[in-house]
């Protein structure tokens, strides 16, 4: 039988959110195990990494690991909406470098990384206070014990799942992007294109992360539609509707696959002894499809509550449920409106597309970016209805309106 690995936090997966949780579990002085199943950190990219600016600052990332975006065009079959801002809104992730920059800051602090090992199993051991993984590495079977696991394992919940305390996932996203030397390329746009023309339930992007450097790629929800993303993308690089046209010569460098969760955050994040965080928790934006800045800012979240719950066993339960709490209070809600636009968005024809920008043309470039950041403040929108009567002959503007009536954020006529 294999030696056991004792520390006091495993972690499962080395992608932003189990590498933020490691390295503010760390920084306590507490023994962490990062457990990865790939051979190296970032070996795979599964995201396209756009993002908010501000949000990237407010997380104190280094300059050299993003893009900024200041210009923005969204397309539908017949129709483009060109935003410019004055400064940068958003930005492209670096993310590759990114996750190696967190993993290195992990390290750092005393974490230790272990590669190509692989979880099969978790249960826990209640007689001795302790959590006890099985995984499999090239150097055979490895036995890890910690007093607290956190599973940010990515859409599988592999931990959350073994020990029951949550289900598979029944609504996912799938999305394939080439990242890809681009002729023609303008460094501070993006482009997002709507509408069955560019995918059957999703979006399809264009992201820049550097001089004749481009992401392109198409996203699709399932169940919603069974079309393979890799095939709608070599479609659209062939036929080149829309922005695609300007682009020029297309010479891919790498291809990135991707799962995430879409059906929204996960009721229940904390068990008895473990925490669920980043995609496995269902921390993912459920418009824009962004999670890297949940998964960085909830995994620092994560290790801290660990760190605490350890060194406090006598009200380690009590310490866990907040964890929840102070996420849930954060973004619960604005998600549960940002689903119900998710719901409409997926039914629209490319008609109704083109309908939909054309309303959204009459809004200024930050408030109508604000609809893509998931975030809907009652005064705002209260605000925007009255200055842009139009917006409220917009399906997405109505169901936004709708969800917030329907949970209590509005008056009832």
């Amino acid at each position: 039988m294999p030696a056991t690995n004792d520390f006091d936090v495993l972690v499962i997966g080395g992608g932003p959110a189990g590498l933020s949780a490691a390295a503010a579990s760390a920084k306590g002085g507490l023994r962490v195990a990062v457990i990865e199943k790939d051979s190296g950190i970032a070996d795979k990219i599964r995201t396209s990494g756009a993002t908010w600016l501000s949000e990237v600052k407010k997380l104190g990332l280094p300059r050299n690991l993003y893009n900024p975006i200041r210009r923005y065009g969204i397309y539908s079959p017949s129709r483009e909406y060109l935003l410019e801002t004055r400064k940068a809104e958003a930005c492209v992730l670096n993310v590759r470098k990114l996750y190696q920059y967190l993993a290195q800051k992990a390290a750092a602090l005393g974490a230790e990384i272990f590669l190509q090992t692989k979880v099969n199993q978790a249960s826990l051991k209640k007689d001795k206070g302790a959590v006890r993984i099985s995984a499999h590495s090239p150097r055979g079977r490895l036995l890890f014990c910690g007093k607290l696991v956190i599973d940010a394992s990515g859409h599988s919940s592999v931990v959350g799942r073994s020990l029951g305390l949550v289900g598979r996932w029944e609504r996912i996203g799938v999305g394939v992007e080439y990242e890809a030397y681009v002729e023609k390329t303008d460094i501070d746009t993006w482009a997002l294109m709507v509408g069955p023309t560019y995918s059957p339930a999703g979006y399809a992007w264009i992201f820049p992360v550097g001089e004749n450097r481009l992401r392109i790629g198409v996203g699709i929800g399932r169940p919603e539609s069974d079309m393979s993303p890799l095939k709608q993308l070599t479609q659209l690089m062939e036929k080149k509707p829309g922005p695609l046209k300007k682009l020029g010569r297309i010479c891919p460098i790498e291809v990135h696959h991707g799962i995430v969760p879409t059906q929204g955050p996960r009721d229940t994040t904390v068990g008895d002894r473990v925490l669920l965080v980043g995609d496995s928790a269902g921390h993912i934006n459920p418009l824009f499809f962004e999670g890297i800045r949940f998964a960085i800012k909830f995994g620092k979240l994560a290790g801290e509550t660990a760190r605490h719950a350890i060194n406090r066993e006598d009200a380690l339960k009590t310490q866990l449920e907040e964890y929840e709490k102070n996420w849930k209070r954060e973004v619960w809600n604005d998600f549960q409106v940002g689903l119900s636009v998710q719901s409409k968005w997926l039914r629209l024809s490319d008609e109704q597309w083109d309908r939909e920008i054309s309303i959204l043309d009459s809004l200024p470039a930050k408030e109508a970016l604000e609809l893509f950041k998931c975030r809907f403040p009652t005064r705002k929108l209260l605000s925007l209805a009255a200055s842009h009567p139009k917006l409220l002959q917009s399906q997405s503007f109505a169901s936004v309106l709708q969800a917030k009536m329907q949970r209590g954020y509005f008056p009832k006529k």
